[in-house]
């Protein structure tokens, strides 16, 4: 009897699994370490670093200290503190920030972020600034080219971190937050900027959520 094979691509349904959390707090000058458990995706093990401008990537590690093969270069104009408190593990992601006080965006400020190993990840960008309602826009770009990744977004910071993060998606002064969020990236490189539209305001952190996606498999049918 003649058989026939027949082959199915058959996909694998479920629910999206995390596959790991990296977050990077920005001391700026003076900052406080994340030593404990912080961010909107709750996390421990974070990379703190200090000063505003480095040439040589930093390696980073993830929420359970483990190598990443993940690093990061960035370079702001200035490094500057928050007037909150730094009690919390929050508040001290809150509390150290890297500013460009200029309202351009430029290679002279960015946070350049190489080999993302993730089928998909989540972007959060920490803001904050010297008091309330200082505003700004961020974007993500391809590498070390100008194509922007996703939209431009507006944010609008706490002086002082509010108790829980919140996202801001705008820079009114009703749309206060403490973060901007990008979802769904699949780039291995990005370079992300930022610009202000007035003082003393910049990014506190960044956070990549990596998730990983049901997996497409084939499936062998013989008649």
């Amino acid at each position: 009897m003649k058989k026939t094979v027949i082959l199915m691509a058959v996909t694998m349904m479920g629910t999206l699994v995390q596959a790991e959390l990296i977050g990077v707090n920005f001391e700026g000058a003076g900052g406080k370490p994340v030593t404990g458990t912080a961010g909107v995706v709750a996390q421990g093990n974070w990379n703190n670093l200090s000063g505003n401008d480095t040439s040589t990537p930093v390696a980073l590690i993830n929420a359970s200290g483990g190598v990443t093969g993940i690093s990061v270069a960035w370079k702001a104009k200035t490094g500057a503190v928050s007037s909150s408190l730094f009690v919390t593990e929050d508040q001290k992601l809150h509390y150290g920030r890297m500013e460009v006080n200029v309202n351009s965006y430029s290679d002279n400020n960015h946070i350049a972020i190489s080999d993302i190993s993730f089928e998909s990840y989540d972007l959060y960008l920490y803001v904050s600034g010297w008091v309330d309602n200082r505003n700004g826009y961020a974007q993500v770009l391809q590498g070390d080219t100008t194509t922007v990744v996703g939209s431009e977004l507006g944010f609008n910071t706490y002086e002082n971190f509010p108790g829980t993060h919140s996202e801001s998606t705008s820079t009114a002064t009703g749309d206060r937050g403490t973060y901007v969020l990008w979802e769904g990236l699949t780039d291995t490189d990005i370079n992300i900027q930022w610009k202000d539209t007035g003082l003393n305001v910049g990014v506190s952190g960044f956070q990549i959520d990596g998730v990983e996606y049901p997996t497409l498999g084939t499936l062998l049918i013989i008649k």
